[in-house]
């Protein structure tokens, strides 16, 4: 397995000042809250559900500040999700984030991974970046899918 050059030493080589972290981030519901499937069985009921930053992207988000704060730049933290997910954006930039970006769309709601990692890259591509730091998975649907479909959607 070969090392990868260390992003400081890169990002001195192309003559950055600063390195661009983008850090994407879901807002999960907290996994101490009781969950109720709706009566129709469309989803489940939210209203008094506690929502929180999903914890693998907080893991993110730690990880591009430590970046930041070895090697200088912004971070600028990425959420697709309703008027709610401010919260989670909020949340990640008292964590230190510089930014906040927040897509919201009511077709975006029950999308699929896919469908999300378009939206990302979407906005992403309008965004100045050298890293993109997604987490591992989501505790809501445990998919994982979405970091590598932006991977690709960013070739």
């Amino acid at each position: 397995m070969h090392k990868l050059p260390d992003l400081g030493d890169v990002c001195r080589r192309r003559r950055f000042l600063t390195v661009n972290i983008i850090a994407c981030v879901k807002q999960v519901p907290d996994t101490e809250a009781q969950i109720k499937v709706k009566a129709d069985g469309s989803g489940i009921e939210e209203g008094q559900i506690k929502w929180v930053m999903n914890p693998y992207d907080e893991f993110g988000v730690e990880e591009a500040l430590k970046l930041k704060e070895k090697n200088g730049g912004d971070v600028t933290i990425v959420c697709v999700g309703p008027a709610r997910a401010m919260e989670t954006i909020r949340t990640a930039l008292a964590m230190g984030a510089d930014k906040g970006v927040h897509i919201s769309d009511p077709a975006f709601d029950n999308a699929d991974a896919y469908v999300i990692a378009n939206a990302l890259a979407a906005v992403i591509k309008t965004l100045p970046h050298d890293i993109i730091f997604c987490g591992q998975r989501a505790i809501d649907d445990d998919a994982g899918q979405v970091g590598a479909m932006l991977a690709e959607e960013m070739r």
